[in-house]
């Protein structure tokens, strides 16, 4: 027989030891125990056996040889205590989405069960759409449709940052997609105080016929360009199309001069593709803007299809601005200052610009209108701007410019500014990235970031009216 000791070891930590006997004959024995959710993600098990064996020359009544023997091994320990499981579905089964259409996205969040029968869905199930499409489509006979031009392109199609669910963990959000032909993956992170959890659902937006120019992302005055033009036939029909292209500020370059429009006719056959280009160039700097249209021939006995999109592009200048300035004391009422053009110029744009100033601060006006539009609103970014304007705000007061709105608008974006903050603070004083919701908690460096933004308009002689609990969180957090 063999005495034994098991000791469970977890970041510097040990557990009792817990004392078992392996009996004469056997090899082995079990030894039970009970796993803390303190051993996240593993622990050591340590085991040292002591008994005897005989030794190599036996003597008359010697006792047997002691004998010692230790070994140890890292066990992993599960963590779905602390999962959830998050299922992402539709209220619009085995729907086929369209751009600018409203889709209902349910969210249902159970505790976490290992190899639960939860069915995987496939790309053509309830919620994937991005199977095969061929003869789902349909259009009724002899109906005019309307022909709507696709122009939002933006890529997220919807950022919800917080939501709470229900008793029974389900929640609904109600999205309106873009315009974009496209396959989105859906995201869904759901957490409390002591689990976690995160669900995933593709689908796809998609036409029965679907157009995708390829353009450059801009373009110099002067430039020719070839823009690409992918057709796509998702039907299961072989249809002639007609595509075409109609520009501003953009000249078509074909055959008959004067045409502020082009277009082809090709026969695609079901769920194949085809590249048509068009060559374009330049007209003036500024912004050229270009609708595509792909749509089928007008046939009351036949189905009609179509899709159309608007795209815009900047056109640069081909050589960059250039800029001089001159600096002096002025003794006189009157300076004399000569001016010469530059050469080699571009005359079908530009200019010639003066700008004086008694200081080289105005030259902070670019930087100021990029704090005044930012568009993200956290209260890092709200601090940060409130920060930036009131650095300047004597400056403002000081100089004209007519890209900034007036004192009194300033003030009342300000106003606006500080009251979200103040929307934004807990009890406690302290305050979040977004809200003050009870189930979270206030950030230390993000409280500390709003307080130091508050004391600098504090010290400022501007008449807005505040009033904030910070002395109380300061006071505790650097206890």
């Amino acid at each position: 027989p063999a005495n034994g000791l098991l000791v469970l070891g977890c970041d510097g930590q040990v557990s009792q030891p817990i004392r078992f006997q392996i009996e004469s004959g056997k090899d082995s024995t079990t030894v039970e125990f009970k796993i803390s959710k303190d051993w996240i993600p593993n622990f050591t098990a340590y085991a040292e056996l002591t008994g005897s064996i005989p030794r190599v020359m036996e003597l008359t009544h010697s006792p047997r040889r002691p004998a010692i023997v230790t070994g140890s091994v890292t066990v992993e320990v599960s963590r779905d205590i602390y999962k959830l499981n998050v299922l992402i579905t539709t209220k619009e089964p085995n729907k086929i989405y369209t751009p600018s259409s409203i889709m209902h996205i349910d969210v249902d969040i159970k505790q976490y069960v290992d190899n639960s029968p939860v069915k995987k869905q496939n790309d053509d199930e309830e919620g994937g759409g991005g199977g095969p499409m061929r003869g789902k489509f349909r259009s009724a006979r002899g109906a005019e449709q309307k022909l709507a031009v696709r122009s939002n392109s933006n890529p997220l199609a919807c950022w919800t940052p917080s939501s709470i669910t229900d008793s029974s963990g389900h929640v609904s959000i109600e999205v309106k997609l873009p315009d974009n032909l496209t396959r989105y993956r859906v995201w869904a992170l759901a957490t409390n105080d002591r689990q976690y959890g995160l669900g995933e659902m593709p689908f796809s937006v998609q036409l029965p016929i679907m157009i995708r120019p390829s353009l450059p992302r801009f373009l110099n005055y002067g430039d020719m360009a070839y823009f690409s033009v992918i057709l796509q036939n998702q039907t299961g029909l072989s249809l002639l199309l007609h595509a075409g292209l109609r520009a501003s500020n953009a000249k078509l370059l074909t055959a008959q001069t004067n045409r502020p429009e082009v277009g082809y006719s090709i026969v695609l056959p079901p769920s194949k593709r085809a590249a048509l280009i068009f060559p374009v160039t330049t007209i003036h700097s500024g912004t050229a803007r270009c609708q595509f249209i792909i749509s089928t021939p007008r046939n009351k006995t036949s189905v009609s299809f179509h899709d159309a999109i608007e795209l815009s592009l900047p056109v640069f200048t081909p050589a960059t601005s250039e800029a001089f300035a001159t600096y002096g004391d002025t003794y006189e009422e009157v300076v004399f200052q000569p001016i010469k053009s530059p050469k080699n110029v571009l005359s079908q744009y530009g200019g010639l610009s003066i700008t004086t100033s008694s200081t080289a601060l105005a030259s902070l006006t670019d930087a100021l209108i990029s704090l005044y539009t930012y568009p993200d609103e956290c209260t890092e970014q709200l601090s940060s701007r409130l920060l930036g304007i009131q650095s300047l705000w004597d400056v403002l007061q000081a100089f004209y410019c007519k890209e900034l709105p007036g004192i009194s608008i300033l003030k009342t974006k300000l106003e606006s500014d500080i009251n979200k903050l103040k929307g934004r603070q807990y009890p406690n004083g302290g305050f979040g990235y977004w809200t003050n919701r009870k189930d979270s908690h206030a950030d230390p460096y993000m409280s500390v970031h709003v307080a130091h933004c508050l004391a600098v308009i504090a010290n400022k002689n501007v008449r807005i009216l505040f009033q904030f609990s910070l002395e109380f969180y300061l006071r505790l957090y650097y206890k």
